[in-house]
């Protein structure tokens, strides 16, 4: 029997990595859909930033003036917004998408470790 661990490590991680960065566009995809929208600034602002070499993938709305804006738009409940548009309009996206992003990573990781071995 050989060894393979390195192998295994990065099939494994190639495909977490595929995942993580195809859940990111789906979760801002759905945040999009119920960000606040008054001129459309914040929700054009939305974007994800991947980094491989920290195993990074990060989704954010303002970049380009519209930090502060999009944080207390995101922060507080209490303001009120057009019909389906609303507060936390990343985290709920996050919240429900996750664990089938998750589920999906295992079943690409094993795909994965199955095809190539």
């Amino acid at each position: 029997m050989r060894w393979r661990g390195p192998e295994v490590l990065r099939v494994a991680s190639d495909a977490a990595w595929r995942t993580m960065t195809d859940g990111g566009e789906k979760i801002l995809n759905a945040a999009k859909q119920i960000v606040p929208h008054d001129t459309g600034t914040l929700q054009r602002s939305g974007s994800v930033k991947r980094d491989r070499a920290k195993g990074e993938v990060t989704i954010e709305f303002g970049p380009g003036g519209a930090e502060s804006y999009a944080s207390v738009q995101h922060e507080r409940e209490d303001y009120r917004h057009a019909a389906g548009r609303e507060a936390k309009y990343l985290k709920k996206p996050f919240d429900a998408l996750s664990p089938g992003i998750i589920a999906q990573a295992r079943r690409e990781i094993k795909s994965d470790l199955r095809r190539k071995h």
